[in-house]
């Protein structure tokens, strides 16, 4: 399959949602979100375990 470029607004929508996701409400241009990879936050059997954190801002 070829890949297939699409702008922001051609974007298909979903409104698909899981169990305890939040919906931050913005219009477009008007929120950031900020990504966090790989954060250490503890060790289990040797292995130290990462986390992924995702935030998001509205603009005022």
């Amino acid at each position: 399959m070829k890949p297939v470029e699409l702008s922001q607004d051609a974007f298909p929508h979903s409104s698909a949602s899981a169990e305890g996701m939040r919906v931050i409400r913005a219009a477009r241009g008007r929120r950031n979100v900020y990504v966090h990879l790989n954060i250490p936050y503890a060790e289990k059997s040797g292995r130290r375990l990462h986390m992924q954190i995702a935030s998001s801002m509205t603009k005022p």
